[in-house]
This record gives C-alpha cells, structure tokens and sequence, in this order.
C-alpha cells in the first residue's frame, strides 16, 4: 500500500511505551516492568491526539475515555476518534512503535522487519552523528568535533579505555534505553558504575562518550515515507541529568544566546535529516522518527551535538505537536507528565487534587474557536490515573507556565 493509500485509510492507534524494549529483545514476549504496564494503562487514550476521527480512526484502550477532562479536551478542539478493545485488521495499524509483540499483538506480524531492532540502538548512529559533524561545519560552525560524538563499547576493557581518553566527566548509555533513563555520568569506574555497565552490556553495547553540561534541548520530527522527507523543529525540557521532562509548545522564546543558532538549525533541518533518513530507509522503515539534539556550554562557547540518539517511533515531541491544535494562536504551551511523587511535592491529595491545583493555578481563557489561551488541561483521566497524568499548560507568557511541581503547592 502506498503512502498516499495509507493515509485514506481508517487507523488503529496503540499506545506501546515498552517498544524499545521489546525491539531489543528481537522476539515476541517481553514482559514489561509493573512501572511500564502502569504507564501504559494510564496512557492507552494519548494516540486520541494523533487519530483522524473523521478517516474513521480508533484507538485500543482498556476503559472508554469518559469524565470531565475529556469534556475539557473537546471543549478545546478534539475531535474524538473511537476507542476499542482490539485488534481491527480491517483498519492500518498504527502502534507508538513497531516491535514483535506490537505486531503479534495487533494480527500483524508481517509488519515487524528484525532488521529494524537495530535502529532503536544508540550505536547504530554513531556514523551519522559523525558524518554530520563534518558536514555542518560550514553552516553551523558550533557543531562538536569528533571527540565529542562518542564511542561504542561492547565490553568493560572497551569502557575503561573509552573512558581514559575523555578529561573530565563522562556519561555511559545503554543501547538501548529512553528519555534519558538507562545512562549514567560519572566521574570514575567506581563499583555502582561497574554495575550499571554489566547490566547495560546484558544487551551488547554500551555508549560512552564526554557529559556536557546542556543549554538547550530540542529535536527533529521526521516524517519517511518513500523518496518523501517532512522535517520540523522542536524544543523540550530536560532535566539536569538529561531525562525528558516535556515538549514546548508554540512560539517559545529562545534566549538571545542561542535563537541565532536555532535558527540555523530550522533552515538546515533537512541536512540534518538527511543521513538519518538515509539509515532508515536503507532498513526499508516508513513512518515517524525524532533525531535529539543539544546545545551545550564548552567553557563558555557554544556547542551543538546535532544527533543524542534517533527514535524511530512516536515521540512525545510528535505529541506535542499534535497537542498545538488546541493552543489559540499567539499562547505558548508545555506538556508535561507528574508522577505521584510530583504531586507530593505540590501538596496535592493525589492525581485529582494535583489537577484542581493546576487550574486553579492557571485558570481557563478560551478563544472564539474554544481553543486554549491560557489554561491547564488533563491529557488522561486522574481518577483512575495509577502511576501519572498528563498536564498540558497553556500561557499567554512563559514565565506563567511552572516548572516545578512545589510552584502548585498552597
């Protein structure tokens, strides 16, 4: 089926957030952690916000999205799709990411290629960061040099000799791990580091490369399909240690700093793109993918590592864009997720009593279209929320939207 075919047709979405890891494995099976089974109980309705409820699009979830928030949601625009219980193979599966199980699961199998295991592996892009590193240094001279892009490990003598030529502090990254999670900096090959390294190399490599204390995060949202390449720019906050926290939504300002070389970075976004793509393809991968990127601080000067890792799958990033159709031109909007120590810390009674602190924080101003000026929605419903809800904030300002869980607290 042609890609053109393909987006007539009707949809079936599923939230899979363990696809990761169940593309390391390489075989149907794996069984996720209760964290993860939580997080995808909670999350199962997210894929609402890719569907196309007039193509006629349904999403798998376990419980029919139902209660106030939603109510909220189509008060601001969204148009909902159906919701079902399984597999429909009458419609084209569309999982947050393909791996064996996701294709047993939805009667597909034929949809899952083993070579594609290999793109959700940090090392496999090595070369292209590298490649990349040479080709923009013209346009974009604060691109890091190759002692910057990282090396892969397959050992612990490979590790302690990657390590011995970095001066300062490093970071080790498993090949397989997400939003940050599945690395570690550190400063010397100290017992826990030791550990973290044998059971990181329990799936073959490891990436070990020099820590670099982050300015901006941001990254490209890739669109494959055939000779077709649709790239856009996107922003996000991360933590100090480098772990997701969220996409920036709209017209967020950058700091006069670095909005010259975001810039540069939006006009040669298709450079950028284009080895990555080349990579994908080359395993005959059609559909969504995200390239992250950073800007770091290098004694003072500027630095941008154009490729942190390649997600070939559904991003949170993607969300977020989806997410702006409900933001009124003009606002600026972060999305965010809490877990149950968030709302601890804002001194909430649980999910529910995080979500009434966050309207009463930033009440609702909507425009004619019912879209949001200001505001703070619900993305899934906190009250059967396990493990985490989904905030979207909405501001006419930046400096409106917080940051930090206590700003909610009384």
């Amino acid at each position: 089926m042609t890609a053109a075919a393909r987006a007539q047709q009707p949809h079936l979405w599923v939230f899979n957030p363990s696809a990761e890891a169940e593309a390391a494995r390489g075989a149907p099976g794996y069984c996720p952690p209760s964290s993860i089974q939580a997080l995808r109980a909670d999350l199962d309705c997210l894929p609402m916000f890719f569907a196309n409820a007039a193509r006629g699009d349904a999403v798998w979830t376990d419980v029919d999205p139902a209660g106030a928030w939603l109510d909220a949601l189509v008060a601001s625009g969204l148009a909902l799709p159906t919701f079902v219980r399984g597999p429909e193979p009458a419609k084209v599966p569309s999982p947050w990411g393909w791996s064996p199980d996701v294709a047993r699961l939805m009667q597909t199998s034929d949809h899952w290629i083993p070579a594609w295991r290999e793109l959700y592996a940090k090392d496999t892009w090595l070369a292209a960061c590298a490649e990349l590193c040479e080709t923009l240094q013209g346009p974009i001279p604060e691109v890091i040099g190759a002692s910057d892009v990282g090396v892969a490990a397959a050992s612990l003598a490979e590790v302690t000799a990657a390590l011995a030529r970095i001066e300062g502090p490093a970071v080790i990254k498993a090949a397989f791990g997400t939003a940050g999670r599945g690395a570690m900096r550190l400063d010397a090959l100290d017992d826990h580091a030791r550990r973290f390294v044998a059971g990181a190399l329990e799936l073959g490599r490891v990436v070990v490369e020099p820590w670099r204390e982050r300015v901006d995060d941001l990254s490209l949202q890739l669109s494959v399909h055939g000779d077709a390449l649709e790239v856009d720019v996107t922003r996000f906050w991360a933590d100090s240690r480098g772990r997701y926290l969220g996409p920036l939504l709209g017209p967020w300002p950058a700091s006069p700093r670095i909005s010259d070389l975001l810039s540069r970075i939006a006009e040669h976004r298709h450079q950028i793109a284009a080895p990555v793509a080349r990579v994908l393809r080359s395993a005959r991968y059609e559909g969504p993918a995200s390239v992250d990127m950073m800007v770091f601080d290098d004694r003072g000067t500027l630095r941008l590592k154009p490729l942190l890792e390649v997600n070939p799958r559904f991003t949170m990033g993607r969300l977020g864009q989806a997410l702006s159709a409900l933001i009124a031109p003009g606002s600026v909007g972060h999305w965010r997720l809490y877990t149950r120590s968030d709302a601890k810390r804002a001194k909430a009674d649980g999910f529910v009593g995080l979500c009434q602190r966050a309207r009463s924080h930033l009440p609702t101003q909507r425009d004619a279209s019912g879209r949001l000026i200001r505001g703070a929605l619900a993305t899934n419903d906190p009250t059967l929320a396990i493990a985490c809800v989904g905030v979207l904030w909405v501001a006419e300002q930046p400096a409106d939207i917080p940051t930090r869980p206590t700003e909610l607290a009384p």
